[in-house]
């Protein structure tokens, strides 16, 4: 099978969405993946491309997840809150695969609580 074809058939995002508009995530979510062949098709890393701002590589960073011996994980950039999308690929010396997503997420930091305390005090001088 050739990298194309396998990557096509083999890469599944852990967080699930793809059918959705969009998934919530919090700033300390990671994205995660799978990936069966690294080994056979001599994968030396992943790029992740957030918002179509450029491929980074993010490595081969091991997830165990129990969902299958081959997930891989890479940390969210830190992203302004609201909607956001994120693409990933598999590469060797030869070159990288075609991406998978796009995936799209919320990053949702929630809304602070209320002050506490409202009160008239002295002026510090």
């Amino acid at each position: 099978m050739t990298l194309y074809k396998v990557l096509g058939a083999s890469l599944l995002v852990l967080i699930p969405c793809l059918g959705a508009a969009q998934t919530p995530a919090l700033p300390t979510q990671s994205l995660a993946w799978d990936h069966d062949f690294v080994v056979a098709e001599f994968v030396d890393h992943f790029e992740t491309n957030f918002d179509n701002a450029g491929y980074v590589d993010v490595g081969l960073v091991p997830y165990a997840d129990n969902t299958g011996p081959d997930s891989w994980l890479a940390p969210l950039p830190a992203l302004p809150p609201g909607l956001h999308s994120v693409v990933v690929r598999a590469c060797n010396p030869g070159g990288c695969g075609p991406d998978l997503g796009p995936l799209e997420f919320d990053i949702d930091v929630g809304v602070p609580s209320a002050p506490v305390g409202l009160r008239i005090v002295d002026t510090p001088q």
